[in-house]
């Protein structure tokens, strides 16, 4: 646990800043390492609206507990989860197919090359389809003064350097579509795409046809003549090859391919 007082007393200790210090003093004492800019970013964000909100409901008195609980893969903040050196805090390369990453949280920017046979995208709201075409949204928000947080007013995408107006239309488009790329040629074999809106779910569904195991997998006889193919190994795989890398790997050494 990072830290536990009454929600007044953190109220208090985030509006002077003293609260985020100790917080990292803390995540260091706990984790040798220090926090992420994205996670620091977060408490800032959060922490306040959550006290406010209990202190606005009459809870000022209620014990608020701070703990450390998913990490995003940093260069930083995955060293332990991944399995990189303590010391050198080396960043992984293989959080993602790594047993100790399974409680890792990722983002686009950190999903490259082809890490998946299998992979699975959530689709949201900032990219739907509607009729013959593709829509972008740009989503918005509404204060909930009660509450003292924001909420959303209109779906679409909340990402701070996208969702501004000074992006022009087709560029807003031109990112959105490539974080979705990005994401969705991560597979070597194939990609599950689920949406969040009903009418992309269906137009998805109707490039498909007939699935199975589950409703995730496209049946031979509704795959593309193009893509009736076995799948074949990557090239420099070979039994060989792998027993020689084996045999040159350092005792106690890492290595997962």
């Amino acid at each position: 646990m990072l830290f536990r007082a009454s929600a007044k007393t953190v109220a208090v200790m985030a509006l002077d800043g003293s609260l985020f210090l100790h917080l990292t003093e803390q995540f260091v004492h706990m984790h040798g390492y220090r926090p992420g800019a994205s996670e620091a970013r977060s408490w800032e964000r959060s922490i306040p609206l959550l006290t406010a909100a209990l202190n606005d409901a009459g809870l000022g008195d209620v014990e608020v507990m701070l703990e450390y609980a998913l990490p995003l893969n940093s260069k930083r903040a995955d060293v332990v989860l991944a399995g990189s050196h303590p010391v050198t805090q080396e960043p992984t390369k293989i959080w993602s197919v790594h047993e100790n990453g399974l409680g890792q949280i990722g983002c686009v920017y950190t999903a490259q090359g082809l890490e998946w046979d299998w992979c699975g995208v959530i689709m949201g709201e900032d990219m739907v389809r509607r009729g013959d075409r593709w829509v972008f949204r740009r989503g918005k928000e509404k204060a909930d003064k009660e509450a003292g947080v924001k909420r959303v007013a209109d779906p679409g995408s909340f990402d701070p350097k996208v969702k501004p107006k000074s992006v022009e239309d087709d560029e807003f488009a031109r990112l959105v579509r490539h974080a979705y790329h990005v994401l969705m040629t991560r597979a070597s074999r194939a990609t599950v795409l689920y949406s969040t809106d009903e009418e992309t779910r269906e137009y998805l569904k109707g490039l498909v046809g007939d699935v199975q195991i589950h409703g995730l997998r496209p049946t031979w006889e509704n795959l593309p003549e193009q893509a009736r193919q076995p799948h074949l190994p990557r090239p420099g795989r070979g039994r060989r090859r792998r027993r020689k890398r084996q045999k040159d790997t350092p005792l106690g050494e890492l290595r997962l391919f």
